[in-house]
């Protein structure tokens, strides 16, 4: 099976004003924000069939079952992805990232994903931290059963941004290796 490459491209932020936009926040130290970021990319993704069911496995975290790349080429991708999030919000340089799901077709933005990052460098209960995780994932769960189902062969992009506002995402894909 060939898996769609994710791919950073240049998204015409001039057609986003008129997507569906998800803003979510997530709290906590910069290593389970970013582990809590991984789990819920892997939900949106799987969710709106980008990548075929057979490319995830479950995994057990915080006493929830998850969704995880089991395609070991995605899988660092993504493991690389969350090393340079993780010292971005441990230098306290970024704020937000958005993901957008592009028709692979058109490069159309059919959704835009944001989240933002509310960090505190204490250290969390695990029972706080399980209950933070799980309304994420209600979060993620409740807005992807309002959208419509895509019908269109699709890919996804990733900018970065720090506390200006200023797209980091260069900077970020230098450091990521990209999947053929």
């Amino acid at each position: 099976l060939q898996t769609p490459i994710p791919t950073l491209i240049n998204v015409g932020f001039d057609s986003l004003m008129e997507q569906p936009n998800c803003s979510i926040i997530i709290q906590g130290n910069p290593i389970t924000a970013s582990e809590f970021f991984g789990y819920l990319i892997n939900q949106i993704l799987f969710s709106r069939t980008l990548f075929p069911q057979e490319s995830f496995g479950t995994y057990i975290a915080y006493e929830e079952e998850l969704l995880v790349f089991e395609d070991k080429e995605v899988s660092i991708y993504f493991q690389t992805l969350l090393t340079q999030l993780r010292n971005w919000l441990q230098s306290n340089s970024l704020s937000s990232i958005s993901m957008f799901i592009i028709d692979a077709n058109t490069s159309v933005v059919l959704e835009q994903w944001t989240f933002h990052f509310e960090i505190s460098l204490s250290h969390f209960h695990p029972i706080d931290l399980r209950t933070h995780l799980c309304a994420l994932m209600d979060q993620i769960n409740q807005e992807l059963y309002r959208r419509p189902q895509i019908i269109y062969e699709s890919t996804f992009d990733l900018r970065v941004f720090d506390s200006t506002g200023r797209d980091l995402t260069d900077q970020w894909e230098q450091t990521i290796p990209q999947v053929n």
